[in-house]
């Protein structure tokens, strides 16, 4: 008999300590819970919102940068008329507005889903609150980059074929400034390289000062 409680009392104790384990586990041992909803439970929305921010004044930053080296000023010409708002305009302005919406799609959703960027604390130590920095970027970067040169090939054989006269005053803006006519694919990963760097540079900046800011 005295053995048989014994035994009882151990396996009561067990069944607590289980009891305990199960209770204190995180989101990640939840086996009713989906892949999607135990990172979405872990994503902290201030830390997406900021990343957001961030990431589209690095995009309206990068578009005005790109504007002022690569066009010319605008003057009365023949071909081209005086100073105003043309479709080439437009067609910036629709650049600069898809590729932020790219970028932060692509940054959140990596963050979120695969680098768990957004679930990490700052009372961790600095070098693993900024590692998933790094690996988000590899990841997003890389596709952003990709879809943003598909994207401008679809918007020119659209504009080229669906609105001729469009398409020629495009051309001839385009050819007002030699940085957009003669661009080789040299030119082209240097210049997506030095994108790809000055993000890198923007966010991992960003992501220190929100260590240290509290």
């Amino acid at each position: 008999a005295h053995q048989h409680q014994q035994h009882q009392h151990q396996h009561q104790h067990h069944q607590h300590q289980r009891h305990r384990v199960v209770s204190y586990a995180g989101p990640e041992d939840n086996d009713e819970e989906g892949f999607f909803e135990r990172r979405l439970a872990q994503t902290q929305p201030l830390e997406v919102r900021l990343d957001v921010t961030i990431l589209w004044c690095y995009v309206l930053a990068r578009g005005l940068f790109e504007e002022i080296l690569t066009r010319p000023l605008k003057t009365c010409a023949p071909d081209v008329g005086c100073p105003g708002f043309y479709w080439a305009d437009i067609k910036i302005l629709l650049e600069i507005f898809s590729s932020g919406c790219a970028l932060s799609l692509f940054w959140c959703f990596f963050g979120a889903f695969a680098t768990r960027q957004y679930a990490c604390s700052r009372d961790e130590p600095l070098f693993p609150f900024v590692l998933p920095t790094l690996t988000t970027w590899l990841l997003a970067g890389p596709c952003w980059i990709i879809l943003s040169e598909e994207r401008a090939r679809v918007a020119a054989w659209l504009v080229s074929e669906l609105a001729p006269s469009v398409n020629e005053e495009l051309a001839t803006q385009a050819a007002l400034s030699p940085a957009i006519s003669g661009v080789s694919l040299a030119d082209l990963a240097v210049h997506d390289g030095a994108t790809l760097v000055a993000l890198l540079v923007t966010m991992v900046a960003s992501r220190l000062i929100t260590y240290v800011v509290p």
